[in-house]
């Protein structure tokens, strides 16, 4: 049966130490980047008379720095692959939806077997860490849970991403008995009702006879089965990139912002402006951090263009 176990918690733990790593390598590189421009001059040089164009041409140039840290250092770390990786191995295998289902889907899904036999066939048992690994086969062909083909899969841009996914969602309904555990993931629990209703059109059709009359009306009510499923997995699918590209967004504004509020402390340290220490963290986290936001979309903006043939 198809159980919803929740990740391991090491991955939780990896993404964690992943992230804090490439962190400290971007403050590192901000830090290196922003010392040079002012040993070199440059609008850097003006904030030691504390005018308010200077801090602010300097949140500017800070904010520029820091995205193109983060960008450079993103490059690099394969931070997104592992991030998109997370989020669907807990998409694949969150908890079912309270406001509607009990909370024991394997009980639940026991008491449906004891009812229909046949359906232990379609719900058979499988762990998250196989349901990942089937998605991966039925999205790269030959790929199956490889780490080269894994890394590169999860590092698409999230459209690509869930766009690959749908893809293997298609295949896989093509074949319902072969995948029942992974299209029960893929529908979540809102649309377990109508995955079940396609097994049973689907096993109804194969144990009727090639001429039984009543072929035709079984035909239609697996096609209505199967639209219905269909549907509930895009919208899934859609969920998926919502909540992702939402967490994604987050983290890397937070790391703007802090990183910026960072090197604007630094400036008035350096510059020898203690008393303009707090103004210059805030002037830094905020205009730096709106700059950095915009060169990140900026960027965004331009990988979209190229992607486009």
């Amino acid at each position: 049966m198809a159980d919803r176990e929740p990740p391991p918690a090491d991955s939780k733990a990896n993404e964690r130490w992943l992230f804090a790593i490439a962190a400290v390598a971007m403050l590192a590189l901000s830090v290196a980047l922003f010392a040079a421009l002012r040993i070199m001059g440059g609008v850097f040089q003006q904030a030691r008379d504390g005018a308010v164009e200077a801090l602010l041409v300097q949140s500017a140039a800070i904010g520029i720095i820091v995205m193109a840290t983060i960008q450079t250092v993103r490059a690099i770390v394969p931070i997104r692959s592992r991030f998109h990786r997370r989020r669907v191995s807990r998409w694949l295998g969150r908890a079912p939806d309270e406001l509607r289902k009990p909370p024991d889907f394997k009980a639940r899904m026991q008491s449906r077997i004891e009812q229909s036999p046949w359906l232990e066939s379609y719900v058979k048992y499988q762990s998250p860490q196989e349901i990942l690994h089937r998605l991966l086969q039925l999205t790269t062909a030959e790929g199956g849970d490889r780490p080269a083909v894994s890394l590169a899969f999860f590092d698409l841009p999230l459209e690509q991403l869930c766009g690959q996914i749908s893809a293997g969602a298609e295949r896989a309904i093509v074949d319902p008995r072969e995948n029942g555990p992974i299209l029960l993931r893929l529908a979540n629990a809102a649309g377990e009702d109508d995955v079940l209703r396609f097994f049973t059109a689907h096993h109804e059709l194969t144990q009727a006879g090639p001429s039984e009359g009543s072929r035709p009306q079984l035909e239609e009510r697996l096609m209505r089965a199967r639209a219905s499923v269909e549907e509930r997995v895009r919208r899934s699918i859609d969920c998926l990139q919502i909540e992702s590209g939402y967490y994604w967004r987050r983290r890397l504004r937070l790391l703007a912002v802090a990183l910026s509020a960072a090197l604007g402390l630094m400036a008035a340290v350096v510059g020898h402006q203690p008393l303009a220490s707090v103004p210059a963290a805030l002037t830094g986290g905020v205009i730096g951090g709106f700059f950095a936001m915009l060169a990140r979309d900026l960027t965004a903006i331009v990988e979209r263009l190229r992607r486009v043939p």
